[in-house]
């Protein structure tokens, strides 16, 4: 196993398999490792252990009861860090398309729900994913088309975070009623997430948020640093983050530096394609 894995990771997944395997006997196929641990970015009682579980056969509703407990006890012997994931074939892991119900699991429940792999799923498993048991991430044959890459991160950039441009513009003016740790969540998560997407947009790779936003420190205008750096903090949970103006002030700080990173990413992107 992979020296980025740390062990607490391990003894957990280690669980899985045995319980799995008791449950369903030669079933299970594989078990690879992505987000956070993989991106070499995973915060000890904070991050999840993302997972993506391949079988030999399709898992069925009838077999939710069965999942759930398997779920329920790992969740109850082990609090933190949380399991999420879903259980896939082999066969749904190709980009874009469309499967059946399949089932994903969190915080020791189990739900149904359509499978869709995206391509910044497809990047990281490619990239950077972690095989813990089973056939070679490189089995799957995944593409590595920067321009798949880069085309959906603009699209979801110019639907998702356009959209949440405008719910926080909605919303900055009851900022004054949200806690504090609800403006620190948003700061972190927004900040950090869209400068993600600039990262990819400009280097066609995927790094954890924290160094997205260091990225950022060295890409964007020094107007905006005391708010990314903020973020970082935030995320990274510093003793030293203390905000120094009004939650309004913040948010709309926030609101600012959204549009000029949408804008930017968009002349920048227009600029490459043309």
């Amino acid at each position: 196993m992979s020296t980025k894995v740390p062990s607490q990771i391990t003894e957990i997944v280690d669980e899985l398999v045995t319980r799995f395997n008791n449950h369903f006997p030669n079933t299970l196929e594989g078990i690879y490792l992505h987000g956070s641990i993989a991106l070499n970015a995973y915060i000890p009682n904070s991050s999840d252990i993302d997972l993506i579980v391949t079988l030999n056969r399709p898992l069925t509703e009838s077999d939710t009861r069965y999942l759930e407990d398997i779920h329920r006890e790992i969740a109850k012997k082990y609090r933190k860090p949380v399991l999420d994931g879903c259980y896939l074939l082999k066969s749904d892991l190709q980009l874009q398309a469309e499967t059946g119900s399949r089932p994903y699991f969190n915080l020791g429940k189990v739900s149904w729900k359509p499978f869709i792999f995206d391509p910044i799923s497809g990047w990281i498993l490619r990239e950077k994913g972690i095989c813990i048991t089973g056939p070679g991430i490189e089995s799957f044959n995944l593409p590595a088309d920067p321009k798949l890459l880069v085309d959906y991160v603009m699209a979801n950039m110019n639907s998702y975070w356009a959209k949440r441009i405008k719910r926080n513009e909605h919303l900055v003016r009851y900022a004054f009623l949200f806690p504090n740790k609800l403006i620190d969540w948003e700061i972190q998560w927004t900040v950090l997430g869209i400068s993600r997407q600039y990262y990819t947009l400009r280097e066609k790779d995927i790094v954890s948020k924290a160094e997205a936003g260091r990225y950022s420190l060295d890409q964007m205008p020094q107007e905006w640093h005391p708010l990314i750096q903020e973020a970082i903090r935030i995320r990274e949970r510093s003793k030293d983050h203390v905000a120094n103006y009004s939650k309004k002030k913040r948010v709309q700080v926030l609101i600012r530096f959204m549009k000029y990173t949408l804008e930017r990413s968009n002349q920048e992107w227009n600029s490459e394609i043309n």
